[in-house]
């Protein structure tokens, strides 16, 4: 993925992508219609406490865990890019 990319400006860019994304879904319509309630979205710290891993195996089955997750790794990503720009 992103990391593989030996420029850094590809790596960067690469990695907005993927932020950009992940927020996109969070602000989309829900995946299965409408809902009554306020959808509740992760925070990133929930997302710290869980290895990337398991973060996304659950993505790929599961829409619900992809929506919640979608802003904490938006988030994530914008920090990743960060500290490439910063080093």
């Amino acid at each position: 993925m992103a990391e593989n990319l030996k420029d850094a400006h590809l790596h960067r860019d690469a990695l907005k992508r993927i932020a950009n994304v992940y927020l996109e879904i969070a602000r989309g319509a829900p995946p299965f219609g409408p809902i009554n309630e306020p959808e509740i979205f992760s925070t990133i710290e929930e997302l710290d406490l869980l290895s990337i891993e398991v973060v996304e195996e659950n993505e790929a089955v599961d829409l619900i865990w992809l929506r919640k997750f979608s802003k904490a790794r938006g988030i994530y990503y914008f920090r990743k890019m960060r500290e490439l720009c910063v080093v």
